[in-house]
């Protein structure tokens, strides 16, 4: 109600930074699903930015009177970029070949259109490397491609 409304509320919320319950004045304006969990995108009052706030970590939610940024000034929800994914330059020559048969039927690079916003979501879900010096196989298969060009706050936040 309050995204439809453009309204405004006031949230009992945890975090991995903040585990103990504290609130926070967010106007929302999307749901996202993430892999198995939801998500609710909004600005924060707090943050002084739009954030995703997943909805399991949400104990309470009252309406609230603050006047926040909507939809249309949230600059990583409204910009799409292409995230190219490629197999992981650690994997020989037959299992690149695997890789990119099994996720991008065949094709050097699996190309998606997404929102700045979303980025960090989808390297996520593909379990890609960012930083393949780190993220090795076997537990990335894929990396991204110029992840510089991703240099986002979105990629990058904890």
């Amino acid at each position: 109600m309050a995204i439809r409304g453009g309204a405004s509320v006031k949230l009992t919320y945890r975090s991995i930074k903040n585990p103990k319950p504290h609130e926070r004045a967010i106007r929302p304006h999307s749901l996202i699903q993430a892999g198995p969990r939801w998500h609710v995108r909004g600005y924060c009052q707090e943050a002084q930015a739009f954030r995703d706030f997943n909805l399991g970590r949400i104990s309470s939610a009252t309406p609230d009177e603050i006047s926040s940024p909507g939809s249309e000034d949230d600059h990583d929800w409204n910009t799409f970029v292409e995230l190219r994914l490629r197999p992981h330059r650690d994997l020989d020559e037959h299992q690149s070949r695997l890789i990119r048969d099994e996720y991008m039927l065949g094709t050097a690079q699996l190309v998606l259109k997404t929102r700045t916003a979303m980025v960090q979501h989808a390297v996520h879900a593909h379990r890609a490397a960012i930083d393949p010096d780190r993220q090795r196989p076997p537990d990335f298969l894929l990396m991204v491609h110029e992840p510089g060009k991703l240099l986002t706050r979105a990629l990058w936040r904890d």
